[in-house]
């Protein structure tokens, strides 16, 4: 779907949007690592009405690490939440 792929290619835009330009108290720099991990949380929702299943978990995977790197939240918290 078209309309699919442009949803997670706006959430790619945003996240990095964001990310770059809000830095919470306590979090590093968005930098190279936080633009990749932003981008890989974006793609699921490109596919989720043909594998609904994984895509829920592969987004929250994918923003579990870019939490766990230590990147600051960003609108990638929403992509899991757009799977459903």
């Amino acid at each position: 779907m078209p309309t699919d792929a442009a949803i997670a290619l706006d959430f790619a835009v945003v996240g990095c949007l964001t990310g770059a330009c809000y830095r919470p108290p306590g979090r590093h720099a968005f930098d190279g690592p936080g633009y990749v991990l932003a981008c890989l949380t974006a793609p699921p929702p490109a596919v989720r009405r043909r594998l609904p299943v994984p895509t829920v978990p592969a987004s929250a995977a994918a923003y579990a690490a870019h939490l766990g790197c230590g990147c600051q939240p960003s609108a990638s918290v929403r992509t899991p939440v757009v799977d459903r």
